[in-house]
């Protein structure tokens, strides 16, 4: 497995509240010789030492990426357009 994402969270006392790992499975071969599907396993621990696992599909780390491209897309055009607002208000003062 190799990791692709660590992020933690830390409060101002610098503890750990939280963290979110991604691991990448490589498709590989199984025992009778045939391709057997790689996955994303993704890792959430609370403060509390909570944790939650699971295992994505091919389809299933598509559909996420896509997705998280376009939400980040969206955030990007909001930021540029009230950057762009304010620097107007700005110049009318």
């Amino acid at each position: 497995m190799v990791r692709i994402v660590d992020i933690a969270h830390f409060d101002s006392n610098r503890q750990l509240t939280s963290s979110l790992k991604v691991d990448l499975a490589p498709t590989g071969v199984n025992d009778r010789g045939y391709a057997e599907e790689g996955g994303v396993y993704i890792s959430m621990t609370g403060k509390d030492g909570s944790k939650v696992n699971m295992r994505l599909s091919f389809d299933e780390t598509a559909k996420l990426a896509a997705k998280l491209n376009a939400a980040l897309l969206q955030l990007t055009w909001e930021e540029i357009s009230i950057g762009t607002q304010q620097a107007q208000n700005r110049a009318k003062e």
